[in-house]
């Protein structure tokens, strides 16, 4: 279960910077690349816009992305939605968003 160049991908992200670094590099490697800057109406956007991956920026200031993780996760219609967590760069924040569905987490730098 993989992503197929010209998918979908939604970047969820607080970060301009970190949001801008990451669409920049899937458009060269010929993703489609879509933003939010937060969760709020994100389940909405993945249910219009399908996308096949969300790559999610854990934590979110002020938010639970863990349980944002799990909603898309719960949702029968966007549980086979790939979710990449970007974490904090500890086991403990990993094994957190594995455990709220992620299917994969990848340290973000400090």
């Amino acid at each position: 279960m993989g992503v197929e160049e010209g998918e979908r991908i939604l970047i969820v992200s607080g970060s301009p910077r970190r949001r801008q670094l990451i669409q920049a590099g899937l458009g060269v490697a010929g993703y489609t690349a879509l933003v939010s800057p937060t969760v709020e109406g994100v389940l909405a956007q993945i249910k219009a816009q399908k996308p096949r991956l969300v790559i999610l920026d854990i934590p979110f200031p002020g938010e639970d992305g863990y349980s944002f993780c799990a909603q898309i996760k719960g949702d029968p219609t966007l549980a086979r939605t790939l979710v990449l967590a970007l974490t904090p760069p500890d086991r403990q924040a990993l094994g957190h968003a594995l455990k709220a569905g992620a299917d994969d987490g990848l340290s973000k730098p400090l």
